[in-house]
């Protein structure tokens, strides 16, 4: 029973994966930038925070996949820096997006 749940749990984990890989591609086609340019930008890229600004808005990514598959640091700076993102986001990135800047207090 065990086994069981452990196999039903990794294969939920590995749709929810694709799920979430299916999305950043759309994502990255809505910008105009590729896969293999997440390995060559910078980790605090503008453009790669607003795309996981664009994924927490769309999914349920973990902030710990963000950081491994987007190259963005580690999980905590993740929370961080799309935070910052939609205080003052970059205003072309989240037209492209369909983002919508957080209001002012």
């Amino acid at each position: 029973m065990l086994a069981t749940r452990s196999v039903l749990a990794a294969d939920i984990g590995e749709v929810r994966e694709a799920q979430w890989s299916r999305v950043m591609s759309e994502v990255l086609t809505h910008l105009g930038r590729s896969a293999g340019e997440l390995t060559t930008s910078g980790k605090s890229a503008d453009w790669k925070i607003a795309l996981a600004v664009a994924m927490k808005a769309r999914t349920m990514a973990t902030n710990r996949w963000l950081a491994n598959t987007l190259h963005l640091g580690n999980m905590y700076e993740v929370s961080r820096k799309a935070s910052v993102w939609r205080n003052r986001p970059e205003p072309k990135l989240a037209k492209r997006l369909g983002i919508t800047p957080k209001p002012k207090a």
